[in-house]
């Protein structure tokens, strides 16, 4: 696959993506805010070509040490993060 000249929206993303890079700080819970940046950037004649979700949080311990506000964290940003 032939990935030159592709527009990809890379969420989590700090560096290391190359010279075209363009950061966009945003809050992933945000909808409205993700909303209107896509209505903003994007057209029907300019359209991202890949999606890379990498936003997301991981507690890396037993289920049962995890409180749960870390636990909804990390439901929250890795999978309803996705969706929105």
């Amino acid at each position: 696959m032939n990935l030159n000249q592709k527009k990809a929206i890379v969420t989590g993303a700090s560096s290391g993506l190359g010279n075209t890079f363009i950061p966009v700080a945003m809050d992933v819970y945000n909808q409205k805010a993700i909303s209107l940046w896509v209505e903003n950037t994007f057209s029907n004649s300019y359209i991202p070509d890949i999606l890379i979700n990498n936003a997301g949080a991981g507690y890396f311990r037993k289920i049962d040490e995890l409180s749960s506000e870390q636990w909804h964290e990390m439901i929250n940003s890795n999978l309803k993060v996705l969706f929105i």
